[in-house]
């Protein structure tokens, strides 16, 4: 049985390669003079247990990280193989492998020094035990009494001893005592013991556990134009309460989401001999960023033109974060404008009033004309991740359609369900515009009532998920699919104004073919738009330097005259590549698509598209 210092070596992987005392006889077999001159030399690692050991072991290795600085001779190059096997060693037992041997072998051959290093791993070691040696006993916490900090040093028992996921193990039993009370509760130094008869380690971490707290007052500091008020109305705890750390993250979340500061901190006021069940106030330290901001951008499309959008926010409009967007936004095909106002905490914590209006000019071939919206509804937070709203919609619309003109009045109910999970390691913008991992939904149903070509009733609804599959570390391999559903019930299509429809094709929809042509078609080959959609797109993002990438990318869509894609529906299918320059706000966006299918004399032979943002 032996001891390891086995949280000094993992601190030393994560921050980077530190100078390490080498043995000063090093055993290294060579075939070379110990003074010969070295000019150059190549690194063989063979052996290694898995690919995932082996990029650690080349992540440590001198010997790689300065094949371009030989050093002058093979005495001195031993020595820096040295250095590499001690590593090595510490990489090994990292992952488990605590009879790991290794085997370095320096051979001369034309004057260039092949060195060799054999690993044979052995057995891998499991966790055996894991537990915390709490310092002292609060009778009456339920998180001890009921030790609710178990389960994730339970679920490593019996699995491959990872250092990583032994750290990981600890920190979520430690995070549970302090979000049940315990705020300050501190690791200490880990003890390992290592049982090579067995093939396992036993692990124990002391914890200081300090005092137990409740939440006391929450005081701002830095605050100028923005109220106190909606800061106090944020804030998701009540003094008295058991204190819970995790609240205070999302505390700061919640003032990071909301654009207002450039930089925001959340922490307990630094009183950890306080007594138990004392309160603990909360510093909420901010500094103000700027409440305006202009945006600008611009885009093209082979089947819609040249494109540009200007936007203008006020993030604080009365200085209760209440936010105003206008937006100005077109091609040459469709027009927008808009403005959008939103009160957060209205009537309670994370609800938000929203009051949009927007008018819209289109000219495509599917119908031309002016429509306008305007809405006012309620949402209301669910969780981190869960976002679901309610409101009511007028629509009023004057549009043309093979030459015939019809106006349109309608009142909706519109019903929104999103889940958008942010990501605090990264700002709100590079999610959504170049999202690497988990999945999102965007789902809507609205009832419709009102006047077209005579009194109208119908039910819209759409639903549209992304999911997203890193496959490396780095998530510079993306796996990004895509599924769109659409079905409007109630009515036929010709009881409802055409942009209520259904239309698939564009830069957003089926890459290669044209905007709003993957449609029902008449029988002059304007797209009529239908009744139900089906869509989905996969794309693969290679991403080769930190500023290039490449996505080849099939897309296939359709929409019926029927409430249900069937047997009646055409699916267009459109493949291409696209190439990614990636800036510090998201990807520029180049796509180039053919149509697999193309209908004769209808569907172009190719589409390009420049934009910013990935397509999904």
């Amino acid at each position: 049985m032996r001891r390891s210092s086995w949280g000094v070596f993992c601190a030393a992987l994560l921050c980077g390669h530190a100078a390490y005392a080498a043995d000063p006889t090093p055993q290294v077999k060579t075939t070379a003079p110990v003074a010969a001159t070295v000019t150059k030399y190549r690194t063989e690692i063979t052996g290694a247990p898995s690919g995932e050991v082996l990029d650690l072991l080349k992540k440590t290795s001198q010997l790689l990280v300065l094949k371009d600085k030989p050093p002058a001779t093979i005495a001195a190059l031993r020595r820096r193989v040295a250095d590499d096997e001690q590593w090595f060693r510490e990489v090994l037992e990292s992952q488990g492998y605590y009879d790991g041997k290794l085997e370095s072998t320096l051979k001369l051959n034309d004057g260039v020094v092949a060195v060799e290093i054999v690993i044979t791993p052995g057995e891998r070691f499991t966790v055996a035990a894991l537990e915390l040696r709490i310092d002292r006993d609060v009778p009456a916490s339920q998180v001890l009494l009921n030790q609710t900090y178990l389960p994730p040093l339970k679920d490593l028992i019996d699995k491959p001893a990872r250092a990583d996921d032994v750290i990981q193990a600890e920190d979520a039993a430690i995070a549970i005592l302090r979000n049940h009370g315990f705020p300050f509760a501190m690791r200490g130094d880990r003890e390992t013991a290592v049982e090579h008869e067995a093939h396992d380690i036993r692990v124990v971490l002391p914890v200081k556990l300090g005092p137990r707290a409740v939440f006391g007052e929450t005081h701002f500091v830095g605050l100028t134009k923005i109220r106190e008020g909606y800061m106090d109305r944020s804030v998701p705890w009540i003094s008295g309460t058991l204190f819970d750390f995790s609240r205070l993250e999302e505390l700061r979340r919640t003032f990071v989401d909301a654009g207002l500061f450039a930089s925001v901190k959340v922490e307990p006021a630094d009183t950890r001999d306080m007594a138990d069940d004392a309160p603990l106030d909360v510093n909420v330290v901010v500094v103000e960023g700027a409440h305006r901001s202009i945006t600008l951008g611009a885009t093209y499309a082979r089947d819609a033109g040249f494109g540009g959008s200007i936007g203008w926010t006020h993030r604080n409009l009365f200085g209760n974060a209440e936010k105003l967007d206008l937006k100005l936004d077109g091609t040459q095909l469709a027009q927008t404008g808009g403005a959008t106002f939103s009160k957060p905490n209205f009537l309670r914590r994370n609800q938000t009033l929203n009051l949009t209006a927007g008018v819209k000019h289109a000219d495509t071939e599917a119908f031309e004309g002016w429509s306008g919206t305007s809405t006012a509804g309620l949402e209301r937070k669910l969780g981190t991740d869960w976002i679901v709203g309610a409101g009511v919609s007028l629509d009023v619309s004057d549009l043309t359609q093979n030459g015939i003109s019809n106006r349109s009045y309608l009142a909706g109910l519109p019903v929104t369900v999103v889940r958008a999970p942010m990501i605090a390691t990264r700002s709100i913008t590079q999610y959504f515009v170049d999202q690497t991992d988990g999945w999102r939904l965007n789902a809507s149903a609205t009832p419709y009532a009102g006047e077209y070509q005579g009194g109208t009733t119908f039910l819209r609804t759409e639903v549209e998920g992304d999911v997203y599959f890193p496959l490396d570390s780095r998530e510079w391999r993306v796996v990004a699919a895509r599924l769109k559903l659409g079905t409007i019930v109630g009515a036929s299509s010709g009881r409802m104004p055409p942009d209520k429809r259904f239309y698939a094709g564009g830069g957003g929809s089926v890459r290669g073919f044209g905007y709003q042509r993957v449609s029902p078609l008449d029988s002059d080959g304007t797209p009529v738009g239908g009744l139900g959609l089906l869509e989905s797109s996969l794309e693969m993002r290679f991403r080769i330097t930190d500023s290039i990438g490449v996505v080849p990318f099939i897309d296939v869509g359709g929409v019926s005259p029927t409430a249900l894609p069937g047997k009646d529906t055409r699916f267009a299918v459109g493949a291409g590549i696209g190439a990614r320059y990636y800036t510090g706000f998201g990807p520029l966006r180049v796509d180039f698509a053919l149509p697999v299918n193309p209908r004769g004399g209808i569907d172009k032979g190719f589409q390009f598209y420049l934009s910013f943002g990935q397509a999904f």
